[in-house]
């Protein structure tokens, strides 16, 4: 019989993996994570006699305060970039100048 869930198995292994990442990390170092989550599944489940051929994290979903500190960090760094640009337009036409 295939399946594609082990609800009990996922959510102990996904909980322990992801306690060790910040949410920065689980962005910004997704593959380290998924081949985490794939060693520790296919390690938990031969405890039950289960061999896992593969695993694939298809659906992620971030809490609503996390999706919104992303979201106003994701404005600030378009804001400094934009800054950036306009000072550095600036700052050619000063040197230009003298």
């Amino acid at each position: 019989m295939m399946r594609k869930s082990f609800s009990p198995i996922d959510n102990e292994v996904l909980k322990a993996v992801v306690v060790q990442f910040n949410a920065d990390q689980l962005l910004t170092e997704r593959p380290s994570v998924s081949t985490l989550v794939r060693e520790s599944l296919v390690r938990r489940a031969k405890d039950f006699n289960i061999v896992l051929d593969d695993v694939a994290i298809t659906y992620l979903l971030y809490g609503a305060e996390f999706s919104k500190a992303v979201e106003q960090k994701l404005k600030l760094w378009h804001f400094l970039v934009m800054k950036r640009k306009k000072s550095n337009v600036k700052s050619r036409y000063t040197c230009a100048e003298y």
